[in-house]
């Protein structure tokens, strides 16, 4: 049976990324948390952008990684995310075009998203319109009420109205669901009265990783809302 509530396009990311490309001998080949992305790729044609927090991170992969994720992971994409750094000395437009640069040597432009989550949303109007020139076309807000510095006050309302805003050329669209929350559910089930035709989710790569890692729980709590997004939408990964 055709699912009968349109088209959703869906974006997945997994911020403060690092430390699933850092030093160490198991990583892309045999980590459980690129198998669970796999495995979501192969069950709902799932697509994930982890956002960087170095613009060095992947500088230690190896070149058989290098060569396995260009030939298994066309469901991944890179993009910048920021440090403090950023916020200290203005680098933020700098590190952005080096990680940009090291994704597309390393892996290829093809493994680079056209989406952004800006580090703590602090870049002015001109800078974040100034992506435009490089590839980003989209940038993506809290999922509380954290402002995006670059709009002004009356567009940070629209876009929480909304979920969706163009501001001099660039879209932005408001994030719906932090899967480590509590209320992932909740807020899953007020997007569905919304009748948007976008759903963005994410979680942050140190929940998933290591010692008290929460990678099962995060992950079944993605693969519920996937099940349920596919039986009403046709739903588009971006």
């Amino acid at each position: 049976m055709k699912p009968s509530g349109g088209s959703v396009f869906c974006h997945i990311s997994f911020d403060d990324s690092w430390k699933a490309f850092s030093d160490g001998s198991c990583r892309f080949s045999c980590s459980d948390y690129f198998r669970r992305m796999k495995a979501l790729h192969e069950k709902f044609g799932s697509r994930f952008t982890l956002y960087l927090l170095h613009h060095d991170a992947l500088s230690n992969l190896t070149q058989d990684e290098i060569v396995n994720i260009r030939e298994n992971a066309p469901w991944l994409g890179f993009s910048y995310h920021g440090n403090d750094e950023d916020l200290a000395d203005g680098r933020f437009l700098n590190n952005f075009k080096e990680c940009t640069a090291g994704v597309a040597s390393t892996l290829g432009r093809a493994f680079l998203s056209s989406r952004l989550r800006v580090h703590r949303f602090n870049v002015d109007g001109p800078t974040a319109s100034g992506l435009l020139g490089y590839g980003i076309g989209t940038l993506l807000s809290a999922d509380d009420d954290r402002p995006c510095l670059s709009l002004d006050d009356k567009e940070n309302a629209l876009l929480a109205m909304q979920g969706e805003i163009v501001s001099d050329g660039m879209i932005y669209w408001k994030t719906d669901i932090r899967l480590e929350r509590d209320n992932w559910a909740q807020r899953y089930e007020a997007w569905k009265g919304l009748n948007r035709k976008h759903l963005v989710v994410f979680s942050h790569e140190q929940l998933l990783l290591g010692n008290d890692s929460r990678l099962p729980e995060i992950f079944g709590r993605l693969e519920a809302i996937l099940e349920d997004l596919h039986c009403r939408n046709d739903v588009k990964y971006l």
